[in-house]
């Protein structure tokens, strides 16, 4: 498999996009995770994941590309504990991924996995990230070119649809045809995320 090389715009929207998983894989964790062991979770209020913090247990389909980005980008381990739990190296607020950083040549990361997830995540459970992670991710979306002003509205790019629906080109149809979400309601999912991470702990 290709190596995937990010431009400096794509690595700083793989590193929200490392938030933003870090986030919701920890505000799901009480919702999902059967492991009595682990204490309930209280959302930070300022977003930030601390390090050795204990995440969902990402078998659950939906966090599978979100665990598995952290992953790979250096963030988390998996700790090879029965549940598969995800843990945190770094607070969230230090992640980097430097210029010659090379990606596996396995699936992840990948900017169109990682950017799927956020979207999978909240089809399938509702669950956001921090708002303000989330407004930093969809500012870096225009800086990388995800999307663009035309006509007077923002709207995903050529690039995005790419990303989002792999096959398209190839005339086979995609179960993620309706993932991204449209563009003018951005400013709804920020509000949205600003309740569940208000009223959630």
């Amino acid at each position: 498999m290709k190596r995937e090389i990010w431009t400096k715009a794509e690595r700083e929207l793989m590193v929200e996009l490392c938030r933003y998983h870090s986030q919701t894989l920890l505000a799901s964790r009480n919702r999902f995770d059967t492991n009595d062991l682990l204490p309930k979770v209280v959302l930070p209020t300022d977003g930030i994941v601390m390090a050795d913090t204990v995440l969902l247990n990402y078998a659950v389909s939906a966090y599978e590309a979100a665990a598995a980005t952290l992953i790979e980008c250096g963030f988390a381990i998996d700790p090879g504990c029965p549940s598969n739990a995800c843990k945190l190296l770094v607070s969230s607020d230090q992640f980097e991924i430097s210029e010659d950083f090379e990606p596996s040549l396995g699936t992840y990361p990948s900017l169109g996995h990682s950017l799927e997830a956020i979207f999978l995540v909240y089809k399938q459970n509702g669950q956001l990230g921090h708002p303000t992670t989330m407004k930093r991710v969809f500012e870096c979306f225009e800086g990388s070119g995800l999307v663009e002003d035309r006509f007077g509205f923002k709207e995903w790019t050529e690039k995005a649809l790419d990303l989002a629906h792999p096959r398209r080109h190839f005339g086979i149809p995609s179960y993620k045809a309706d993932l991204l979400w449209v563009t003018d309601t951005f400013d709804w999912y920020l509000e949205e995320a600003r309740l569940q991470w208000s009223s959630v702990s």
